[in-house]
């Protein structure tokens, strides 16, 4: 059975050890992942942690029409 908690929690965890690695685009394509390829609208909290950590991750990678694009 999947475990979706557990899935969302160990791609956050790896996105955070390519951010720590100055990996920035490795680690938004994680988290653009997470939010793709997961239903996030039951878990508000999760959801908003990761459209910040990718708005932080943009703004680092200077791309800022996508922080636009995010966080409409």
């Amino acid at each position: 059975e999947n475990d979706i908690h557990a899935d969302i929690s160990l791609n956050i965890y790896k996105a955070m050890i390519r951010y720590y690695k100055k990996q920035y685009k490795e680690s938004a394509a994680i988290l653009n992942s997470i939010i793709n390829e997961n239903s996030l609208k039951d878990f508000f909290h999760i959801s908003t942690e990761i459209k910040l950590s990718l708005a932080y991750l943009y703004i680092l990678l200077r791309e800022f029409s996508m922080n636009f694009l995010l966080l409409k």
